[in-house]
């Protein structure tokens, strides 16, 4: 096992038994798939895929097979699925799929090689290749595909591997967030939709997140974007244009939206979270 994976099941065991922290957030999640995924449900069968499912403490499964969801959940670590599914005992329902061990980058383990002393060329040369690879494992459509928090995650097994410092961090981050955001998008059935959230910044660097009430929070995190506190690589700006000027992702998107920022009192610390919602396209407007 590779070190980013080992450092992923860490903190998958880690937060575990961390159901309670994540209750505002699965509520705002839930709400989410509920407000936008009807307008894509169009036939009898409607699958949700969910990337980087995880402990699945930030879903409620229960309320999205009530909604008549097929659930394909995905993730790198099969141990905290098998976890989270049975937390939720739903272990037999065969409206739920688990898919664990997939490697969603295709190119983790030369990720997980990286050092803060690696030749940036060599980084280089992988973040040419990053935005076209695929996952190890071949996963269906969903009519509605759902990345909850999993794109912060691989920025930092960037911070991780090679630090925030090295002369090619910047590039790195930007061919993992181009490749998830086309994963994402290419994995959505047309005319289905797709919802990337992401944490922003922490009370870890903005204490004044914590106590906040929701209407005061849009204008604290204008403030903190412009000064430049956030997670490296999630401003939500940085999101949304890779979204609409990566034109493997923009031909074929019929809207896009932001939803959020909402708070997430994790406990120990508080997140600002922001998401994005879109509806792919029925057909390829290039044919």
């Amino acid at each position: 096992m590779n070190r980013l994976s080992a450092e992923q099941l860490r903190r998958n065991e880690q937060t575990r038994l961390s159901w309670d922290q994540y209750r505002s957030h699965r509520d705002r999640i839930t709400q989410l798939v509920r407000d936008f995924a009807p307008r894509s449900a169009s036939s009898s069968k409607k699958e949700l895929t969910i990337l980087g499912a995880g402990n699945c403490n930030d879903l409620n499964l229960p309320a999205f097979l009530a909604d008549e969801w097929q659930i394909q959940l995905v993730d790198l670590d099969s141990q905290a699925l098998s976890d989270g599914v049975h937390r939720q005992k739903l272990d037999d329902d065969f409206r739920v799929a688990a898919h664990g061990g997939v490697d969603l980058t295709g190119l983790w383990n030369e990720l997980s090689s990286l050092k803060p002393d690696t030749d940036p060329e060599v980084i280089r040369e992988l973040a040419q290749r990053l935005p076209s690879s695929r996952p190890t494992y071949e996963l269906p459509p969903g009519h509605v595909v759902l990345s909850v928090g999993l794109l912060s995650q691989l920025v930092e097994a960037a911070v991780l591997s090679i630090g925030d410092r090295h002369p090619a961090f910047v590039e790195l981050v930007q061919a993992l967030r181009l490749q998830h955001l086309r994963l994402v998008h290419e994995l959505t059935e047309p005319g289905g939709t797709f919802i990337v959230t992401s944490e922003v910044v922490s009370t870890d660097t903005a204490p004044q997140l914590a106590g906040l009430h929701d209407d005061e929070l849009p204008s604290v995190l204008s403030k903190l974007l412009l000064e430049g506190n956030f997670f490296s690589g999630l401003h939500p700006s940085l999101i949304g244009q890779t979204l609409q000027s990566d034109r493997a992702i923009a031909d074929q998107t019929e809207s896009l939206r932001v939803a959020g920022p909402w708070l997430w009192n994790f406990g120990v610390r508080t997140y600002a979270v922001c998401g994005f919602v879109g509806v792919k396209t029925m057909m390829n407007r290039s044919s």
